[in-house]
């Protein structure tokens, strides 16, 4: 069982409160921290009590001072230099001159020259052309020996992060489980090792974000013992690079990050890499992931797979999912429900541990969970979205009748056909898929083309070439009277053209971002791929809609008109059902473009919004708006046919010409 240190609270649902342990990330050997007391036999090894062999006297700007190896007199205490005399030779006075940049009486400055291996890269300079430390001798010890130290184990001062099991790969059930150990990592694709053919920048903003910038010290190998040679230069193979004699005996965790995790296993549509990590003695899997400049998402990784319906690749591995943050959130993401912000991330231990030779790092990790995962995974919204679902069904079935009817009647070739066969059986197909496989990204079972696609576009190409053909309907009724078949060839010409217009606007853009790892596209980050697979169509979208509600109110209002004049009840009565069902699919395709909108913004970021992002704006609205947009649409064109019909044989020249 996993340690509950700490925990992560928030609200899940109205008062529910629901509590998870949190993962943690500590180290050891870090000479650039705080060491521990127990590992000095004299208490506290302040600079009284170091025994160095820095000895002598020196001067600074002609005053006398004395050669030391750590802040005497707390000249930088403070600053953000603080700190950088420690483990250096320098030359300490109480008479520093009264233009002293910092104001200060007592300080010094370090001598020139001195390098040994603690020395820490800054220098403070202020007084370098008028320092003698001629007369200084010995050397420094680690600038840890300078500092205070700190109290308990190194585990004691862990810093805590958010972290999600994987649910279709590794690990399921982590109750008898601890996963613990010390970390290496082994993505030389990310971290560019030895060897490393160069990641090209298209394939660092795969699917939901950005890679890391991180880069490896130089010559740097996952494993020394496995230098880079002909034939061992496949990153995506971990037997090329760990030797398991390195590992062996230890609690060994492996890390890779999304980097790696595209190219070796999602691109080429395979889950064997992930394989390899039990059988060379690896205890675990921690897979960090990007962040967005505005929050960070774990919880859709964790649903990733290469392909559907694919089986475990190692039901013995746990897998811990977790963000490794970027310039706007160094330490992790912050959630976005009242939970604590992540402390740290195990990719800048890494990073810090690269820096000081000798360091470990190491981490506990748990299953934890998110409010959307526990929302997305629970039986009450799979039972709604299966409801949405038959829905979707019964409009098929509906509009399947209805144009067995049309073929029977010898009026299958109409637009009021097209209109029903692409929205109320196509789009509704879809949509009906979606509910009964979905929600994608949290339902274990998500590829990355197949989950964006029914993210960002699916029906949408479908849906606005028939709200297109459906708005130049209306305009027939408002301006073309005429019945010639010049007149009605044209029409059809404009009408099919438009669509097919609409049509490819939709399907080209909305295949950009679902496919952006293949089609390997530079953008500095993976939302600026969405914005520009998601907002032409959503823009389009909007302009059609508009163009449709002016065109089909003022179609309504003439066909009234046209009532009044004829005295016909029976037009008079299906204007009234047509305007229920078009304020029922304007309804719908208002729905539809804020939850596209809302989807593009707030995708990447879920886990650091509010969780009703997730619930209302990309889940609920966006199938909601199909079934009114979809049942409107349908509905209202089978009422226009049937009233269009009836007036074209009970009116004059005037009214409303046939559209069906």
């Amino acid at each position: 069982m996993p340690s509950a240190d700490k925990m992560r609270c928030a609200y899940a649902l109205a008062f529910l409160v629901v509590c998870v342990p949190a993962s943690k990330v500590w180290q050891t050997g870090d000479k650039k921290a705080p060491s521990l007391c127990s590992s000095y036999s004299s208490g506290q090894p302040t600079p009284a009590n170091v025994a160095d062999s820095n000895t002598g006297s020196c001067t600074l700007a002609g005053a006398p001072g004395v050669c030391s190896c750590y802040d005497v007199h707390d000249y930088l205490v403070g600053g953000k230099y603080e700190g950088i005399f420690d483990g250096k030779m320098s030359c300490q006075t109480t008479q520093l001159p009264a233009s002293d940049v910092l104001g200060k009486s007592a300080g010094g400055d370090e001598c020139p020259g001195y390098t040994p291996s603690g020395r820490r890269g800054r220098s403070l300079g202020h007084y370098a052309n008028v320092i003698d430390c001629s007369g200084c001798s010995g050397s420094c010890l680690d600038p840890t020996h300078y500092k205070p130290c700190i109290n308990g184990t190194a585990e004691s001062h862990s810093k805590y992060f958010t972290s999600l099991r994987h649910y279709a790969y590794g690990l399921q059930d982590w109750s008898t489980t601890t996963v613990r150990g010390k970390v290496m990592v082994v993505d030389c694709i990310t971290f560019a090792c030895t060897g490393a053919p160069a990641a090209s920048s298209g394939r660092r903003e795969l699917g939901h974000g950005g890679g890391s910038a991180v880069a490896a010290p130089a010559g740097w190998r996952p494993d020394p013992s496995m230098p880079y040679v002909s034939g061992n230069d496949n990153f995506c193979d971990m037997t090329k690079l760990v030797n398991p004699a390195t590992i062996a005996g230890g609690d060994y965790l492996a890390m890779v990050a999304y980097i790696w995790v595209i190219t070796c296993s999602f691109i080429p549509r395979t889950s064997e890499p992930f394989t390899k990590f039990t059988p060379l003695g690896f205890k675990g899997l921690i897979w960090v992931n990007p962040c967005q400049p505005k929050g960070c998402l774990i919880s859709a990784y964790a649903n990733m797979v290469a392909q559907s319906w694919s089986s475990n690749p190692d039901p013995a591995l746990p897998i811990c999912i977790s963000a490794n943050g970027d310039a706007n959130n160094p330490t992790g993401f912050v959630p976005g429900y009242n939970a604590p912000a992540d402390e740290d991330t195990v990719q800048n231990f890494i990073v810090r541990q690269w820096a000081s030779p000798g360091m470990e790092v190491w981490v506990e990790c748990t299953e934890g969970s998110t409010p959307n995962v526990r929302v997305a995974r629970s039986a009450s919204f799979k039972a709604i979205f299966v409801i949405y679902g038959v829905f979707h069904l019964l409009l098929v079935g509906i509009t399947t009748v209805s144009v067995y009817r049309r073929y029977k009647s010898k009026m299958l070739c109409s637009w009021t056909t097209f209109v029903s066969i692409v929205e109320g059986i196509i789009s509704s197909c879809i949509r009906a898929w979606r509910c009964f496989t979905g929600e994608y990204f949290y339902n274990a079972n998500t590829t990355i083309d197949n989950g964006n696609w029914f993210l960002t576009s699916a029906e949408t190409p479908f849906s606005i070439a028939t709200t297109f053909v459906t708005a130049m309907v209306w305009l027939k009724l408002i301006c073309l009277s005429s019945k010639s078949s010049t007149v009605s060839k044209a029409f059809n010409f404009v009408t099919g053209f438009g669509a097919l217009v609409v049509f490819s606007i939709g399907i080209s853009f909305g295949m950009i971002y679902p496919f952006q790892p293949w089609l390997s596209l530079n953008f500095s980050s993976g939302q600026q791929v969405r914005d520009l697979a998601t907002l032409p169509v959503v823009y389009t979208n909007m302009a059609l809609v508009a163009v449709f509600t002016i065109l089909s109110a003022t179609a309504l209002g003439k066909m009234l008109l046209a009532s009044k004049r004829t005295s016909s009840s029976s037009i008079s009565n299906a204007v009234r059902k047509m305007l229920k069902y078009i304020a029922l699919q304007v309804v719908g395709l208002v729905l539809q473009i804020v939850s596209f909108y809302q989807t593009n913004e707030y995708t990447n970021i879920l886990d650091s919004v509010n969780p009703d992002y997730f619930i209302w704006y990309i889940c609920h609205l966006r199938e909601l708006g199909g079934l009114f947009a979809g049942y409107g649409q349908v509905l209202a064109l089978l009422t226009s046919s049937s009233s269009s019909s009836s007036s074209s044989s009970s009116t004059t020249s005037t009214t409303p010409c046939h559209v069906a």
